[in-house]
């Protein structure tokens, strides 16, 4: 039986490492991916000369944890999906074929198992558009304040003079 020597892609991206995390941008088909420290530290051995097991082995004295050669495979699976890899895998062994529930249901900590995450960014039209996505739901509105006291009501002006008084008409005729 041939021993699998998995191999990174490495053309078109760019890779930037924070914290326990790596982000690769995959600059031929537009996609992000961030991988936690398991699936970034796998992908980073993937240099078509460490096999799976090795890579197992260099893995648990990285983290100092056991780690099984069905993590390893779990992360190569999930890098191939994203096209992360050079070459397809060969059909993983038989004994390896283990599903995330299943490596849990074995007491594999979650924090040990690799997670290839999809990160998705506007076009840069998008972006300079003010983005195509649509609004969240308005909040509820805030408490009215206290209406302010009423001011005091001002003097009130003087009364003007009196016209002068009109002329007074003819009397009429007596009878």
């Amino acid at each position: 039986m041939s021993q699998t020597l998995p191999h990174a892609r490495t053309d078109g991206l760019i890779v930037q490492t924070m914290l326990q995390e790596t982000l690769i941008y995959d600059t031929t088909r537009n996609e992000a991916r961030l991988l936690n420290q398991t699936a970034g530290s796998v992908w980073k051995r993937c240099n078509g000369k460490t096999t799976v097991q090795d890579m197992a082995r260099d893995l648990e004295q990285e983290i100092g944890t056991p780690v099984p050669e069905q993590v390893v495979w779990l992360a190569l699976e999930q890098l191939q999906q994203y096209a992360l890899l050079q070459t397809p895998l060969p059909t993983r062994p038989m004994d390896s074929g283990l599903s995330r529930r299943k490596l849990l249901k074995l007491g594999i900590a979650v924090s040990l198992l690799p997670l290839v995450t999809s990160i998705f960014a506007p076009t840069v039209a998008d972006a300079q558009s003010g983005g195509i996505a649509p609004t969240g739901d308005t909040g509820t509105t805030g408490l009215t304040g206290s209406t302010g006291a009423t001011g005091a009501t001002g003097a009130t002006g003087a009364t003007g003079a009196t016209g002068a008084t009109g002329a007074t008409g003819t009397t009429g005729a007596t009878l």
